[in-house]
């Protein structure tokens, strides 16, 4: 019998591009989720709660919120039920990939939006076709691109674990030297991210991002995985490149935080699974 996390799992997946983040989270962070499930008849609804503390980015980010909660569903009175089973006495954040999610959330809580992500993805004879440019395809972590990826925020430890992992990079070289580069790593199952986009700043404005990222979807998409852009909604010049290259926009993840001041009334969720 499926237990409770793997048949979460298996109703996101009916969505996968929509609900990547909550299935990358419970991946990487399962065993510290409270997870709650809800089902009646063919219908389903779902909240994850994560301790803020447990996942780096979210804590640096959102020091004051005692947990992250994700919901997804097809079921509004079941999604309901469950949010107002949440206790609401200390800060929150919800990352919602749904429109629907936020006004239901709205219509119980007081909500401050701080941010948004976009995710785009292609699939095969949808990637534009730029100009030829020798990209260079790495399956092993090349330090001279270090400090290009560095300048992004990640970290060499973080790096060297994604090329364990089977990440590979795509990059222009110029006289031997790199001047724009990306990556192309493992997230989700076929789900492959492209990410740590970085251009010189001697050489933008001549489109060689575009070439680096185009020659990484064209890869994936040759190996049969889905490729996915993530990019945070205010990146005008990598939207633009997004859909330079024909990527089509699949889902916009919205962040929205709760001061915690003990607003709706905590219901009991009957029959709900927990993992």
């Amino acid at each position: 019998m499926m237990d409770t996390s793997e048949r979460i799992k298996a109703l996101l997946s009916r969505r996968v591009l929509e609900n990547i983040t909550l299935l990358k989270m419970l991946e990487a962070y399962g065993a510290a989720m409270n997870c709650r499930l809800l089902e009646h008849d063919e219908q389903w609804s779902m909240l994850l709660r994560l301790p803020t503390s447990d996942c780096p980015y979210d804590a640096k980010t959102y020091p004051d919120a005692s947990h992250i909660v994700f919901l997804a569903g097809t079921d509004a009175d079941l999604l309901d039920q469950l949010v107002g089973e949440l206790s609401l006495n200390q800060p929150l954040v919800f990352k919602v990939q749904r429109a629907e999610y936020e006004a239901l959330l709205r219509n119980r809580l007081t909500l401050e939006r701080k941010r948004a992500f976009h995710t785009y993805s292609i699939g095969k004879g949808d990637l534009v076709k730029l100009p030829s440019r020798d990209v260079a395809e790495e399956r092993r972590l090349n330090a001279a691109l270090l400090p290009l990826w560095m300048a992004n925020g990640y970290a060499r430890e973080e790096l060297e674990v994604m090329f364990v992992g089977g990440a590979r990079s795509y990059t222009l070289y110029e006289q031997g030297s790199p001047v724009s580069t990306c990556l192309a790593f493992p997230n989700y199952g076929k789900v492959w991210e492209i990410g740590a986009v970085h251009t010189l700043a001697s050489h933008r404005g001549r489109g060689l991002a575009a070439q680096v990222v185009g020659a990484a979807a064209a890869s994936l998409i040759e190996r049969g995985l889905v490729p996915r852009y993530h990019v945070e909604a205010g990146n005008a010049a990598s939207i633009a490149l997004a859909e330079k290259l024909g990527f089509t926009h699949e889902v916009e993840l919205v962040h929205l935080h709760y001061a915690g001041n003990g607003e709706g009334t905590p219901t009991d969720s009957r029959g709900a699974s927990t993992c």
